[in-house]
């Protein structure tokens, strides 16, 4: 009889039971090691994110945010990634010492892995065990570094893999944890949102403000260069008020959340940072030029307020030191987490300080300088000639008329008045000249220093043949103590015709009764240059209509009320940079004040680059050279492009003038087309000198060689010749120089030039190594740099690129 219920079934059971307790021993085994590991797990999970919070990341740029905000992340990642298989960890490790920037990381990923291998299998999936693996694979990726990539790239590549980590883990977690988790993630995603939105909001209204105020505040550097404080101060504050518009709109209460979100606060905080430093800047220097008064250095009736001068020296102190923290502030953010927009405004205002800034420091110097010449310690007494270029010198005119000024604890007067004739009358005789030594090894056969080592008696009528200023200023200085003048002069400046015209606009037209004319502004040039020679021609005692305009002009300037100094540098300017207005100072502080306002007048300095300039001189004592014209070319080869180099280093220049001579043979007086050699009227006698900073080899005259004289003045090489050009007739003079030089390419990297102020200013076009010079050609009279290519270093020079001014 077979039993109610077979064996079999009982046996089956009993295995399933037996399986079933196993089943419930290893998973309440489980269970307690979790519960023993979770303690355990915590501890490691936190103190990778503390370990990581100590590498420095910077997620949203505030130190307690990003502390709380590594520390939480890390220690949530690893505690996800905890749950991933053993293997996980262990590649992760790998990967993190593969892209380690330093020996440490190897080092550290080597302990962990070995750390590992080194439990038993079964201790290896401890849940806390796999997190030290895990935290340290985590910690390599938080110390990338910038791996020589793109900012933000390692960050990217660490918080990539941080999350293919935390993914692995999820997917081992169990649905419940998985649920939550997503719960989480959804709740900081949609916090995000909302503060990414109010974060966007606030820029979007901050946008607008914030390039307008850069750009005004380039307006106010560009207004401050040009000497108009009144409107830089005015743009200054324009664009500190639309800087703190821009910062207030960034601080609405919608954009604080934005704080809390990496990337998206940095972007913010960058923003806000760059808006609060550069707007308390730009008030700075709004408040400087508050201080800064241009009224009241007015001339007043001949009088200039020294008090008033002096108390400007600390604001432009101050002035100076909060442009220099402008540019500190634009060049120190880090523009990683600004706009490509914005960040070239504020290179390009930066920029624009940085090439203004050396002006600032020449206008901190003459303020300094200027009590002094103003006669507060001591009466100042200043020498001052009129040119004329009709009858043409090196330095641009001959000398007809000249003043003597003195100044008083601030008053101006004039205590002396004539024509070169009376200072070559004037005094004893004969008046002897000492120097400067290089000014007299190329002019003092020209009559400047005689056998007896004295000049020639009329030596005031060649007195400016060099265009070297600083020298003629020196031998005006002890000429005129020698030439009734009683006594030494402080300085002395020369001004030509047109600067004369100028002045004319500020006093208004000067009557000429022996020609029953009035000269105007708008027609004193001509008439100064030209039309006087033939409205005086039969007048008797000829007088010169330079003196009278200029005798004039000058006294009513002292008792008038001259433009503000801002109007009166602008009047002025052009006729500086074109060696029109020059001046000198026997004080070497000043002097030195001069130079840095470029109106010294000296020749080009060569540097370690070329140098060039060309002087003409009037050598039949005529007012011929009105009808004077020319061109000049200076064309400079390296061994590159001179097959008839001698050696790597040698440079050659070339320089070509092309003078031309419209005088006609008859209709003018005859001091003005005549000359002293008994020639046919109209024909011009030139002295010409040609500059250059390499040694004269030789020149030619319409294809013919011809002996030179060479000299060396102001550091330059001379080359002198006569020419002759009859009525409409033109010459063609090249003067050859070559050298060899350390580094040709440098050396031929920018050429600095000067040309004369001619009454038709001569073009001057440049060649190096063939190809048109940048900047070429100069136009008008002056002095320049031209370049080899835009971007060159200019040697010797404190402009930069193209075309400067001197």
């Amino acid at each position: 009889m077979k039993p109610i219920i077979p064996f079999s079934f009982y046996r089956r059971h009993y295995i399933l039971i037996k399986s079933s307790e196993s089943t419930v021993r290893a998973v309440t085994a489980a269970q307690t090691r979790t519960r023993h590991d979770t303690v355990p797990v915590i501890g490691v999970c936190v103190a990778a994110g503390v370990c990581a919070a100590l590498a420095g990341p910077s997620p949203t740029g505030s130190t307690v945010v990003d502390t709380v905000l590594v520390v939480a992340s890390v220690a949530s990642i690893a505690w996800l990634a905890s749950a991933a298989p053993w293997w996980v960890g262990v590649i992760a490790v790998t990967v993190g010492m593969t892209l380690a920037p330093s020996a440490w990381g190897l080092f550290a990923g080597v302990a962990a892995i070995g750390f590992g291998l080194a439990m038993s299998p079964s201790a290896r999936d401890r849940t806390w065990v796999r997190a030290i693996v895990i935290g340290t694979a985590i910690q390599l990726f938080a110390r990338l570094g910038d791996l020589g990539l793109p900012f933000g790239s390692s960050a990217a590549i660490g918080l990539g893999l941080c999350l293919v980590l935390s993914a692995m883990g999820l997917v081992s977690r169990s649905r419940h944890e998985r649920r939550i988790t997503a719960i989480v993630i959804g709740g900081i995603a949609a916090g995000a949102l909302v503060a990414v939105v109010g974060g966007g909001l606030a820029a979007a209204s901050a946008k607008r403000p914030v390039l307008d105020g850069v750009e005004v505040a380039k307006r106010a550097v560009d207004e401050l260069a040009a000497g108009d404080v009144d409107s830089a101060r005015t743009s200054f504050h324009e664009a500190a008020a639309l800087l703190r518009q821009a910062d207030t709109a960034l601080g609405r209460p919608w954009s604080q959340p934005a704080r809390l979100v990496p990337v998206v606060a940095q972007y913010r905080s960058a923003g806000t940072d760059l808006l609060a430093a550069v707007a308390d800047v730009t008030n700075d220097v709004a408040g400087a030029l508050d201080r800064i008064d241009p009224d009241s250095l007015r001339v007043r009736n001949g009088t200039i307020d020294i008090a008033a001068v002096e108390e400007l020296e600390q604001p432009v102190r101050t002035l100076l030191d909060s442009l220099d923290s402008l540019v500190a502030t634009t060049r120190a953010i880090d523009d990683h987490w600004l706009s490509s927009r914005l960040t070239n405004r504020l290179d390009d205002l930066a920029a624009r300080v940085e090439n203004e800034r050396p002006y600032g420091d020449d206008l901190l110097e003459a303020v300094e300088a200027v009590p002094a010449m103003l006669g507060r310690d001591a009466p100042r007494r200043y020498f001052v000639a009129f040119t004329t270029p009709v009858e043409v010198r090196g330095l641009g005119g001959f000398m007809g008329n000249w003043a003597e000024v003195t100044i008083d604890e601030g008053a101006i007067s004039f205590t002396g008045f004539g024509r070169h004739t009376d200072l070559n009358r004037g005094g004893r005789q004969p008046k002897t000249i000492t120097g400067p030594a290089d000014f007299l090894a190329t002019w003092g056969d020209r009559g400047f220093r005689q056998p007896n080592g004295s000049g020639r008696p009329n030596i005031w009528s060649d007195i400016t043949m060099s265009p070297n200023f600083p020298s003629v200023a020196h031998v005006m200085a002890e000429l005129y103590s020698q030439s009734g003048g009683g006594g030494d002069v402080d300085g002395v400046f020369a001004m030509d015709v047109d600067t004369v015209a100028a002045l004319m606009s500020i006093t208004g037209p000067v009557e000429v009764p022996q020609a029953n004319l009035t000269v105007t502004p708008e027609n004193a040039a001509e008439y100064l240059l030209h039309d006087q020679y033939i409205a005086l021609e039969n007048v008797p005692d000829r007088i010169d209509a330079l003196e009278v305009v200029a005798r004039t002009t000058m006294e009513r300037l002292l008792t008038s009320e001259l433009p503000s100094p801002a109007d009166l540098a602008t009047l002025l300017a052009p006729f500086l940079e074109q060696g029109r207005l020059v001046g000198w100072s026997a004080h070497p502080n000043e002097q030195a004040m001069m130079h840095s306002l470029g109106m010294d007048g000296a020749l080009p300095v060569a540097g370690s680059g070329d140098a060039m300039a060309v002087a003409l001189n009037n050598a039949g004592n005529s007012k011929i050279d009105y009808y004077l014209d020319g061109t000049v070319r200076y064309d400079l080869a390296t061994a590159a492009t001179n097959a008839a180099a001698t050696s790597p280093g040698e440079v050659r220049a070339t320089t070509t003038l092309e003078l031309v001579n419209g005088a006609p043979v008859a209709g003018e007086p005859n001091y003005v087309i005549g000359n002293s050699y008994g020639l046919p009227p109209g024909t011009s006698s030139l002295y010409v000198t040609v500059y250059t900073a390499l040694p004269v080899q030789g020149a030619t005259v319409d294809g013919l060689a011809v002996p030179v004289k060479t000299s060396v003045e102001a550091d330059l090489h001379a080359a002198s010749l006569l020419v002759r050009m009859p009525s409409g007739g033109s010459t063609t003079i090249v003067v050859t120089s070559s050298g060899a030089v350390g580094d040709p390419i440098a050396y031929t990297s920018c050429v600095t030039l000067r040309t004369p102020p001619t009454v038709r200013p001569m073009p001057v076009t440049v060649t190096i190594d063939g190809a048109p010079a940048t900047g070429s050609p100069v136009t008008d009279a002056g002095s320049a740099v031209l370049e080899r290519r835009r971007g060159c270093p200019c040697p010797g020079w404190a402009g930069g690129s193209g075309l400067e001014p001197g």
